[in-house]
Order: structure tokens, then C-alpha cells, then sequence
């Protein structure tokens, strides 16, 4: 019930997957109140650039949208606990353009991009309307369910962009149960 209401929800706000990705950064993204649980400075250069057929078949985004993904990928893992929400916020530096996903895989499971081929969520986000949005920090949610997941989030450069700061910062929150189920 509570998948099906979000991916009616999401499609009328333009989510990708079930995760609330609302693009071009800042712009009313929700970021929990407080401080992020764990906030993390990575580069571009710690990642690889990869190709991106997975994610067209775990419908993470559109492919007319895979230059916003076309730079180095780099990839986080975390175990999100079952009613757990996870809220993801990357800003980068002010010449610097990327885009956030995630991926909510079984318990247990380990394959990562490119070699993923199956998922119980898939989400991003990134800049819709332009070609480009440096510096400007990017929101993702990936909502809890009454099931544990592997997560993997993503920090990809946009536009072949390999090289370049970035702040990600991670809420782990109980799920709100908004649909009384």
C-alpha cells in the first residue's frame, strides 16, 4: 500500500523510482531538521567513471538524462535498518556539478554498479531544467519500508566531470508512517 501511494506521489512531483527527487538542488528539497548523522568530504577522483545501462534497467533516471551521470561515480554503502528513512544531501564546490542516487538492495546483497541488476528502489536527482547547476547541493529520500535494505548512494559528476570536492551528508530517521498504514 504505502509503495503504491508513493509511486502515485511521485509521479505527480516528477520522483524517479520511489525516492523524492525534486530537481535542481536547494529549491525545496526537504532535509530533515538537526544535524546529518554522518557527514562525509569525498572527491570525484576517488571514483570511476562507468557505464550506465543499469541504471536505465532499475529505472534510476531517464537516459536522455545520462550526461548529468556521465562523470566519475563515487559509491557509499550503508545498512538501512527496516522504518528507517534515509535523506541524502551532496553539495559540491562552487565550480563543481553532480548529481546523487541511491539504490535500496535485498539484505546481504553486495553487487555494485555497473554489474547491478535487480533492486527493490532505485532514486535520483538532479538538475532538470538546465544543462548544468554547479555548486548547487542535490536532495534524495530513500524511504523505509517495513523491510531492511543494503543501500548504496552515488555521487556522480555531471557533464564528463571527474575531479572536484564535495560535501554528502546522510539522515538516518524513523520513517513516517504518512499513510496510516
Amino acid at each position: 500500500m504505502r509503495s503504491m501511494a508513493l509511486f502515485t506521489a511521485c509521479t505527480l512531483v516528477a520522483c524517479e523510482g520511489f525516492g523524492i527527487s525534486v530537481g535542481g538542488g536547494d529549491n525545496g528539497d526537504p532535509t530533515p531538521a538537526g544535524d546529518a548523522t554522518e557527514v562525509i568530504e569525498g572527491t570525484l577522483d576517488e571514483g570511476d567513471v562507468i557505464a550506465l545501462d543499469w541504471a536505465h534497467s532499475l529505472y534510476c533516471w531517464p537516459q536522455p538524462q545520462d550526461a548529468k551521470f556521465s562523470g566519475a561515480h563515487v559509491l557509499y554503502e550503508r545498512s538501512q535498518a527496516a522504518d528507517r528513512d534515509f535523506t541524502m544531501r551532496v553539495r559540491p564546490s562552487s565550480t563543481l556539478d553532480v548529481s546523487i542516487y541511491y539504490i535500496q538492495r535485498s539484505a546481504g546483497e553486495t553487487v555494485l554498479p555497473p554489474d547491478i541488476t535487480n533492486a527493490f528502489d532505485c532514486g535520483a536527482t538532479y538538475e532538470f531544467d538546465d544543462d548544468s547547476n554547479p555548486g548547487q547541493a542535490e536532495v534524495v529520500l530513500a524511504s523505509g519500508s517495513s523491510n531492511a535494505f543494503e543501500l548504496v548512494i552515488g555521487v556522480a559528476g555531471a557533464n564528463d566531470a571527474e575531479v572536484g570536492s564535495y560535501t554528502l551528508e546522510i539522515w538516518d530517521e524513523p520513517s513516517e508512517d504518512i499513510f496510516g498504514d
